[in-house]
């Protein structure tokens, strides 16, 4: 038993409603973690920075396991969306071109792989900025007070 047209695309947009979640979830993630590293965990003792990584490598498997999941929904999007041989109209331009590329989400697969690769580069340029790169020492600001009287 299939699914009705209104529920796939209930479904689809769901998934990608998801799949932008992740996707800010990770910016942010990533954002924190570089504002970090520039201004105080680039000079932290090794104990702090270990367990910034830690945190950080977590939330990546967090991520990782929810974006697992959502492949899982889009798999069965995809073999509804396939078997519910929904008829094209001449206004449905995109959804037309889509369906002669391939209707069964090929570019939602080529996303996810870039989308994964990304993730891995990011991992390990911060896992280099937190453990390989010398941060400078931030200069000391000298202020001295005069008190006039």
């Amino acid at each position: 038993m299939g699914m009705e047209f209104s529920e796939l695309t209930q479904g689809r947009i769901d998934a990608l409603t998801f799949i932008l979640s992740l996707f800010s979830v990770f910016f942010t993630i990533v954002s924190a973690y570089i504002a970090a590293l520039y201004f105080f965990l680039g000079i932290a003792p090794l104990p702090l920075r270990l367990l910034a990584f830690f945190v950080l490598s977590v939330s990546f498997l967090f991520l990782g396991a929810m974006s697992f999941t959502v492949s899982d929904i889009v798999e069965v999007l995809v073999m509804n969306w396939e078997n519910a041989n929904i008829p094209l109209t001449s206004q449905q331009a995109v959804r037309s071109w889509m369906a002669q590329v391939g209707s069964n989400f090929d570019f939602y697969y080529v996303g996810a792989l870039l989308g994964w690769a990304v993730a891995f580069i990011v991992y390990l340029a911060l896992a280099y900025l937190t453990f390989g790169y010398r941060w400078k020492q931030p200069e000391t600001v000298s202020t001295t007070r005069t008190l006039s009287g």
